[in-house]
């Protein structure tokens, strides 16, 4: 990797989430700061922005985040922030996103990161971005976007063969944010035990995923560490299987391969559930 010169200012960029903090590293290297809004452990679908953060974002020259309302907060602090060279790019906008969103049905499930194959249009679209917000680095983003490519492709090869053997491969999720994946790998879900994060199942919707699980021959649910696990933990008794923690964020790390960690960690979780 090229050294930066002495004299050039990094990029100052701020994402909304660790997967997108991830993405934007592998893609940046060394020529930008990034800064993450929201920290391991909270929930987007439920955050609050700092003041720190909307101080920062009045500085920051790129805005990165998922959009189809999951930050549902993002305009808000875009528009006290009040920055008129921030460029925001929005990772949803111009893909066809599957039903089931979390704030806003209407706009479609925005949880395309967990997808490597979708990941790797996010790239793109980053290196895009930070090639016009920084044309000096436009060399180093290519040669970077090139790499990711070529570890998403070896990803998406080894889950498909790994998924392939599963011996179960009917879900319940925590919530909705594994379709993506799901649809790629040949998985199905059959039951979502929070379909809006923070709002608990009706007693109805936890007869109908404990009958489901029993059904299906299901071994463990699925709980995330951004939720309360206590609905998940009541349907695992009722039926008589484990919980099982999936990540949907995971943690930013400042490595290049930190998004492929993050998929590689959540799937093996997911493998000892299926097996």
């Amino acid at each position: 990797m090229a050294l930066l010169s002495p004299l050039y200012a990094k990029l100052s960029v701020i994402v909304s989430i660790a997967p997108l903090y991830n993405i934007t590293k592998a893609i940046a290297g060394d020529r930008a700061d990034i800064m993450m809004l929201v920290p391991p452990g909270a929930s987007e679908h439920t955050y609050s922005p700092k003041p720190a953060q909307v101080e920062a974002m009045a500085d920051a020259d790129v805005f990165i985040r998922m959009g189809a309302g999951m930050e549902f907060w993002a305009d808000k602090m875009i528009e006290a922030a009040s920055n008129k060279k921030l460029r925001v790019l929005t990772m949803t906008q111009g893909v066809r996103l599957l039903a089931g969103a979390d704030e806003d049905e209407k706009s479609g499930n925005p949880h395309i990161w967990l997808d490597p194959v979708l990941a790797k249009d996010m790239a793109y679209k980053i290196s895009e971005e930070l090639c016009t917000a920084d044309p000096a680095g436009l060399k180093e983003y290519n040669e970077n976007l090139k790499v990711f490519n070529s570890k998403a492709d070896k990803l998406d090869v080894f889950l498909k063969k790994e998924a392939g053997k599963f011996r179960i491969k009917d879900l319940v999720s925590m919530h909705p944010a594994w379709i993506y994946f799901e649809k790629r790998y040949g998985l199905n879900e059959v039951g979502v035990i929070e379909m809006i994060p923070g709002r608990e199942p009706s007693p109805k919707d936890m007869k109908n995923i404990i009958d489901a699980v029993k059904r299906y021959k299901i071994k463990a649910v699925f709980a995330e560490p951004q939720l309360s696990r206590k609905a998940a933990d009541i349907i695992a008794a009722e039926a008589g299987v484990k919980v099982i923690m999936l990540d949907p964020l995971g943690q930013a790390k400042e490595t290049p391969d930190g998004y492929f960690d993050f998929i590689m960690k959540n799937f093996e979780s997911m493998k000892e559930a299926m097996n």
